[in-house]
């Protein structure tokens, strides 16, 4: 097959299912030894555009946003470890874990925007925040996971504080909310077929299956 299929998928670092989803994803992908016609694009937004710097715990988080009592944040956290596990991702929360502002990851993400390195750096950075524990807002963890990717900058502030890309980011985010996307992960394939929320691995074969189907028809 000549054709690509090109998947902007929409997330945040910060959302599970997210990480979920994107390892079920991949290995669809590799079930059906589509690794080099398939093309993910990551895509910003925000699940918490107001979440200060310092970040938030996350029993107190689950309570202002969901209402949720410290039990049934528990019962939440188990059972998408359980998934990850089953999907092959490593969810370590503690009673100390936080949310955190991903502003600055969303940007490092658009700067290596179109690269290979882009899907590495979103992998390292759902590995840093659910499995390592790591503070993906502090620049200095941000740095050395794009050190990790292989690509180093003579000065990351530059990037990180740039009005250009934080307005183009502002405005992807804004396309997306245009589109009715309010959730993530979302994924569009193809710029055509929407799908919403962490689907199965067997789902995304199906997907991709009938994409190569289609080419095939076409060709």
């Amino acid at each position: 097959m000549n054709k690509q299929i090109k998947i902007d998928f929409v997330s945040d670092a910060v959302c599970p299912w997210c990480a979920i989803g994107y390892t079920r994803l991949k290995q669809a992908i590799a079930k059906l030894n589509l690794v080099e016609e398939v093309h993910i694009e990551w895509q910003p937004f925000f699940l918490n555009p107001e979440m200060p710097l310092e970040g938030e715990n996350i029993y107190d988080y689950g309570t202002r946003k969901y209402g949720r009592t410290k039990q049934e944040g528990d019962l939440n956290r188990a059972n998408i470890t359980q998934l990850g596990n089953e999907a092959g991702f490593t969810f370590n929360f503690t009673d100390n874990s936080r949310v955190l502002n991903t502003r600055d990851a969303h940007t490092l993400l658009d700067f290596l925007k179109g690269t290979k390195e882009q899907t590495e750096l979103k992998e390292k950075l759902f590995n840093a925040f659910f499995t390592e524990q790591k503070d993906i807002s502090d620049r200095k963890v941000l740095e050395q996971l794009l050190i990790d990717t292989g690509v180093k900058v003579p000065n990351i502030s530059k990037i990180l504080d740039d009005q250009d890309t934080q307005n183009r980011i502002a405005n992807k985010v804004s396309h997306w909310h245009s589109l009715g996307i309010t959730v993530v992960p979302t994924m569009i394939f193809n710029n055509e077929l929407v799908v919403n929320g962490s689907r199965t691995i067997e789902a995304y074969k199906q997907i991709l299956t009938e994409l190569v189907s289609s080419y095939s028809l076409t060709a």
